[in-house]
């Protein structure tokens, strides 16, 4: 899978990080035009102070929100983040108070990508899915999370229900387990790719 290619049509909003943390907007050249084009009448100018109106509840969780949020609280998700190739996060939906956040990380010579669903109620992180094959492409009116073609789950995934089942996307394996907020306290638990993973669990299920 090339770099980037399975996210081809995903979010509509994004966050990245490049290597050495530079930050790379896609607002950021247009408020820079923005800026240099001469005000209308009546338009508030650079010199005026702007109220910048505050966002509460679920509308506040975006992606540069996310990497504040995890940033803030020392999650093990971001552990080693400074030898990642590209962070990156993504907005996929929300439905009600849930909020479906992606978390990227490319790492490695090979550039290889580790993609982590998040689920937010409010505020508050309830878990995430981990080192998942593929990021989501929709959330139905009834809350069912919807997955590219060849990747749906055979159980079904809803984003406002109190219980996450472990995902198994199509023929891909292995099955991604949901992981509660705050079960994960280990960074080389984070970073082994599902590959690695099925190999322990071969090894686990026959000692």
């Amino acid at each position: 899978m090339g770099l980037f290619g399975s996210l081809l049509n995903f979010p509509l909003a994004v966050c990245t990080h490049a290597e050495q943390g530079d930050v790379i907007d896609a607002a950021e050249s247009l408020n820079a035009t923005n800026a240099e084009s001469a005000p209308e009448d009546g338009a508030v100018t650079l010199d005026e102070p702007v109220a910048t109106p505050i966002v509460k509840g679920a509308l506040a969780v975006t992606p540069e929100w996310t990497e504040a949020f995890l940033h803030r609280t020392h999650s093990p998700l971001l552990d080693d983040h400074v030898n990642d190739k590209v962070m990156s996060f993504y907005f996929f939906g929300r439905h009600g108070e849930r909020t479906l956040i992606g978390l990227e990380r490319v790492r490695g010579e090979d550039y290889h990508q580790y993609f982590t669903l998040l689920v937010f109620d409010n505020q508050t992180l309830l878990g995430f899915y981990r080192h998942i094959h593929s990021f989501p492409t929709k959330i139905l009116s009834s809350g069912e999370v919807r997955f590219p073609r060849g990747y749906n789950t055979k159980l079904i995934f809803n984003v406002l229900s109190d219980t996450f089942p472990t995902l198994c996307q199509g023929k891909f394996m292995p099955c991604i387990p949901w992981m509660a907020n705050g079960s994960v306290t280990s960074f080389e638990d984070l970073i082994k790719s599902p590959q690695e993973e099925a190999a322990i669990s071969q090894v686990e299920n026959t000692d």
